[in-house]
């Protein structure tokens, strides 16, 4: 595993950290956990950030105890704690995650969420889909709820907005257990689902895999509103980044999300489907890979 002695790669070790938890690497992650502490402790502050964020993504409504408590634990072992206490609580906090039951669903309500405040809700909403969105949208009242709610929402500023739905969402989920492939490729030290679209060498990768056969003829045809390499980026997420190993899924909110994504680019839902379908079978072939491979390249890894 990469040791690193700077922050020159901090976005592609959060990156890899955070997809090793959601696909359940539980070796790979606390490995990427111990790395992090290396950064330094200028960078702690930000380590617990995106710990807290990975429990709230990658398990939030799946397990809502320990997301609670890995927030928690972030306010109660600060910077101070030094080296050691932050290494030790890090490493068992990442090592409960991978365990544990898992889910994207705060995720997809974030993404939801997203498109309200951009005005971009789809017109052809079920009746379910029309729920979740008017409860993602309503603002919570404390008067008759819970303690626990309320430190949720007053909270909720700590993993990216993510805390609150536990106590906003209450339409029922009927989830099923992913079980997508989650083997990788070592690629410069990482693994190769680390170089995504939050990453310099990811958005080079994606602006490059525009360019690729089927994806280009895509494109050509039906060009994104937002931009191509960052329609390719999100594409990228949903064919690979996203996938969660054992992870609850509901295929309405999925679908929800989907939408929420052909409206951000302007496309029909059918035309975002084959957006990622056309990336998924681009990571499959090995093209992705042989892309980050020469960009890496390039930038001297």
């Amino acid at each position: 595993m990469l040791e690193v002695t700077d922050c020159s790669r901090k976005w592609q070790l959060v990156s890899a950290y955070q997809k090793s938890v959601r696909r359940g690497l539980t070796d790979l992650a606390m490995s990427l956990a111990a790395t992090l502490i290396s950064l330094g402790s200028q960078e702690w502050a930000y380590g617990w950030r995106r710990i807290c964020v990975t429990g709230a993504e990658d398990v939030g409504w799946a397990d809502p105890e320990l997301m609670n408590f890995i927030v928690a634990c972030s306010m109660v072992y600060r910077q101070s704690a030094g080296a050691d206490v932050l290494k030790t609580v890090w490493l068992f906090l990442t090592e409960q995650m991978c365990q544990t039951t898992r889910s994207r669903i705060y995720c997809q309500l974030s993404a939801v969420e997203d498109c309200i405040r951009k005005e971009e809700v789809p017109c052809d909403l079920t009746d379910w889909e029309r729920a979740v969105v008017q409860q993602v949208t309503v603002k919570w009242h404390p008067l008759g709820d819970s303690l626990k709610a309320a430190w949720a929402v007053r909270n909720d500023w700590r993993a990216e907005r993510l805390l609150k739905f536990q106590a906003t969402v209450t339409v029922p989920f009927q989830v099923e257990v992913m079980t997508p492939d989650v083997k990788y490729e070592l690629l410069c030290g990482l693994p190769d689902f680390s170089y995504d679209t939050h990453t310099r060498v990811g958005k080079v990768v994606c602006n490059r895999l525009c360019g690729h056969g089927p994806i280009k003829q895509f494109l050509t045809t039906y060009g994104p509103e937002a931009g191509k390499g960052n329609a390719i980026g999100w594409a990228l997420f949903f064919a690979e980044g996203g996938r969660i190993a054992n992870g609850l899924e509901d295929p309405r909110l999925s679908l929800l999300e989907a939408k929420c994504c052909a409206r951000k680019f302007g496309w029909t839902l059918a035309m975002w489907q084959t957006a990622v379908q056309l990336v998924s079978e681009a990571v499959a072939s090995g093209k992705v890979n042989e892309i980050r491979k020469s960009v890496l390249l390039s930038k001297g890894y």
